[in-house]
Order: C-alpha cells, then sequence, then structure tokens
C-alpha cells in the first residue's frame, strides 16, 4: 500500500506470494512476476542477466522478498528487481500450477 506514495525510481522492498509466474519467448530471458499481499499485486520484473544468479527463487519459491527500483507509468507500479530471496513461511495446502 505504501508504494503507491513512493516517486519513481525510489529503491523499495517488497514482498509477497508469486501468482503469477511469466516468461515470455519476446522478453529475451527476463522473467515478470506477479506479487501478491493483504494490501493488492505488485509486478516484478527479472532481467534476464539477473534469472540464472537466482533461478531457484525465481522460478520456484512459492514468497518472495524482492529488492529493486519502483517503476512508475500513471498508475501502473513495476519493480525491477536486483536482489531476490526466498521468504520461509509454513507449507502451503495448495500450490500454484507452474508451466514448465
Amino acid at each position: 500500500a505504501q508504494l503507491m506514495r513512493c516517486r519513481n525510481g525510489r529503491q523499495v522492498l517488497v514482498a509477497g506470494l508469486v501468482t503469477i509466474r511469466q516468461r515470455p519467448q519476446t522478453a529475451n530471458g527476463t522473467i515478470f512476476l506477479l506479487l501478491e499481499d493483504e494490501h493488492g499485486f505488485i509486478n516484478v520484473i527479472v532481467p534476464a542477466r539477473l534469472v540464472e544468479a537466482n533461478v531457484e527463487v525465481v522460478k520456484y519459491a512459492p514468497y518472495v522478498l524482492v529488492t529493486g527500483r519502483l517503476e512508475r507509468a500513471g498508475s501502473v507500479l513495476n519493480v525491477a528487481g536486483r536482489v531476490f530471496s526466498e521468504l520461509e513461511t509454513r507449507p502451503l495446502v495448495h500450490s500454484s500450477r507452474d508451466f514448465r
């Protein structure tokens, strides 16, 4: 919820449940994560150059903590991720359907 008050380009820390993972063919290796928490959703961009070093987290972790730069385009917010960590939680009752 605090992201709406942050200025464009600010360094931010976000965390949440990964509800969608996308790696479009046209994105040249970039992965897009959609994180959800009790306040809403945030799009996270994982640059191709950071995917391999963070593959276990960005491809498989159910809960993720991301440090990155806020990108604002009108009312649309994205976080360009820089550092990725898995959040340790209790086991999920349901699992996501990951397309690999």
